[in-house]
């Protein structure tokens, strides 16, 4: 069991955490972490839960310490991932999951289409791109909000090509792009990445 240095604002979210979340909640995911902020609003991201060092035994769940600072007693159970061999080609953005023969919660990566899409830009060349299975990077560059990603999704759907999204954050770091260890059934069993 590890301790961290906690100060006043990062206890007013562990009890908050305690109030929504159980009095016995030891391990957390970004999607309790909201939970906790709706149920308060005018309260901050609290970003200390996320460092690395409070990153528990399965990707994306985090130890939330106590009122004292302590934290790092309980582990985390991991989903049996479902495996499957893939029938489709993976688009030239990105290897997906279901391309390594590893599937978890979700059975196609291809995206549905949506109905109110008006496409702009540079959808032909992105089209162009997927369309002929070379990999080929692109940079697509503008505004927060104008579409991008909704642009490369479309194509995707549009094609019946896998859509994967790895969002890039200040947590981000290695092990979420690249894959590594995962404890599965008792065992260290290497996981890809996104990336890969």
């Amino acid at each position: 069991m590890s301790t961290l240095k906690i100060n006043a604002k990062q206890k007013d979210f562990i009890r908050a955490a305690q109030e929504v979340l159980g009095p016995d909640t030891t391990v957390v995911e970004k999607k309790d972490i909201r939970k906790v902020l709706d149920a308060n609003p005018g309260m901050k991201f609290p970003y200390f839960v996320t460092k690395k060092e409070l990153k528990a035994s399965k990707r994306g769940f985090y130890h939330l310490p106590s009122l004292d600072g302590t934290y790092g007693s309980t582990s985390v159970p991991m989903p049996v991932a479902k495996v499957t061999t893939p029938a489709v080609e993976v688009p030239a953005i990105g290897m997906a999951p279901s391309a390594l023969g590893v599937m978890e919660d979700q059975d196609s990566y291809v995206p549905e289409k949506f109905s109110g899409y008006v496409s702009w830009g540079n959808f032909n060349t992105v089209k162009d791109v997927i369309k002929s299975g070379i990999f080929y990077p692109m940079f697509i560059t503008g505004l927060s909000g104008n579409g991008k990603t909704l642009m490369v999704k479309e194509v995707c759907a549009k094609l019946k090509r896998e859509f994967i999204r790895a969002n890039i954050t200040v947590e981000t770091d290695e092990d979420d792009l690249i894959g590594g260890f995962r404890l599965l059934n008792g065992e260290t069993v290497w996981h890809d990445g996104p990336v890969v």
